[in-house]
C-alpha cells in the first residue's frame, strides 16, 4: 500500500488563493490546467517523494519540487507525504515554512 496525501491547513489556503488569482487573472479554463498540473506533482510526489530538492533555507527533511510558477513543500514518511505549503517561485521559502 502506497503512502497517503495530507494536505495542511496551510497548503489549502495557499490552493485556494491560487484558484483565486487564477481564476480572476486568466479564467476558469486557464486554472483548469494549471490546477490540474499541480494534482498531478502532487502524484509524482506521492509515488517517489524522494525525489524533491532541499533548499539551504528549510528544515533538512522539507523538500521543494516544481509545479509550474509555484513549488510544492512537503516532508514525507514511511506513511504520508505532508503538503506543508504550496509557494510562488519568488516567494521566501524560509520565511513561509518553519
Amino acid at each position: 500500500m502506497g503512502r497517503k496525501l495530507v494536505v495542511t491547513d496551510g497548503a489549502e489556503r495557499d490552493w485556494r488563493k491560487i484558484r483565486q488569482y487564477t481564476m480572476e487573472r486568466w479564467g476558469k479554463t486557464l486554472w483548469a490546467v494549471y490546477g490540474r498540473a499541480i494534482e498531478d506533482r502532487m502524484e509524482i510526489v506521492m509515488q517517489k517523494p524522494d525525489r524533491g530538492k532541499k533548499h539551504d533555507d528549510l528544515p533538512p527533511d522539507v523538500l521543494l519540487t516544481r509545479a509550474g510558477h509555484h513549488f510544492l513543500v512537503y516532508r514525507f514518511d514511511d506513511k504520508a507525504v505532508f503538503i506543508l505549503r504550496i509557494l510562488h517561485e519568488c516567494m521566501d521559502f524560509g520565511r513561509h515554512v518553519r
